[in-house]
């Protein structure tokens, strides 16, 4: 089943709606733009991808012994390449050590000049569970401090739209469905906040 952020519509709509209108679908679209839109606000508060994301690149000058990836926990790194006056160089075999949580590459050494970039592919990120696909062996799963983050802020933005109690009384009365969703209404709740700072990418 597809992902609608960090679980699946149906989980999603089990934590937030009451158990009488889990099963109408009128308000799914709006229901999975949240949850998409929550996740996406994630990224952008911690500064790297959380979602596991296979064949993520990342690009970055190539004067550096070490490098904090944009996607972790690191799952595996398929290719390394070093760009030099338009020349691609596989350098994948330079690669020291890998800290997988933290996310970083070690090479021990400068691989080139400021002015040649690097470019990873790599598969990595938090493994999410969509109620049908088991977790990869080398997968890590989710974290529940930032699974309960999220559903927190989803819920959140369903109240500062009302998105819960104006579908309950269409349901009821028969009326038209309210409003567009406004998914600019994402403002982070403080303890949200609190614990994106655990994950936030350093370097």
């Amino acid at each position: 089943m597809p992902l609608a952020g960090y679980r699946d519509l149906a989980t999603l709509k089990a934590r937030l709606l009451p158990a009488d209108m889990g099963d109408d679908t009128t308000w799914d679209a709006d229901l999975a733009a949240i949850g998409e839109g929550v996740a996406a606000e994630f990224d952008l508060a911690t500064g790297r991808t959380l979602r596991r994301t296979v064949g993520y690149t990342f690009e970055a000058a190539a004067d550096c012994e070490s490098y904090v990836m944009g996607c972790y926990p690191i799952e595996a790194v398929t290719a390394i390449s070093l760009r030099s006056g338009g020349t691609e160089h596989d350098v994948l075999a330079s690669l020291q050590a890998i800290q997988h949580y933290a996310g970083i590459l070690e090479f021990g050494a400068c691989l080139g000049s400021h002015l040649e970039v690097l470019t990873f592919t790599l598969t990595g990120g938090f493994w999410c569970d969509d109620g049908e696909t088991a977790m990869p062996n080398a997968a890590k799963a989710l974290p529940n401090d930032l699974l309960l983050a999220w559903y927190q802020q989803c819920r959140a933005v369903c109240e500062a739209e009302n998105i819960i109690r104006t579908k309950g009384a269409g349901k009821s009365d028969g009326k038209a469905a309210a409003a567009p969703l406004r998914i600019d209404n994402l403002t982070l709740t403080p303890a949200v906040k609190r614990t994106l700072q655990l994950y936030t990418r350093m370097g």
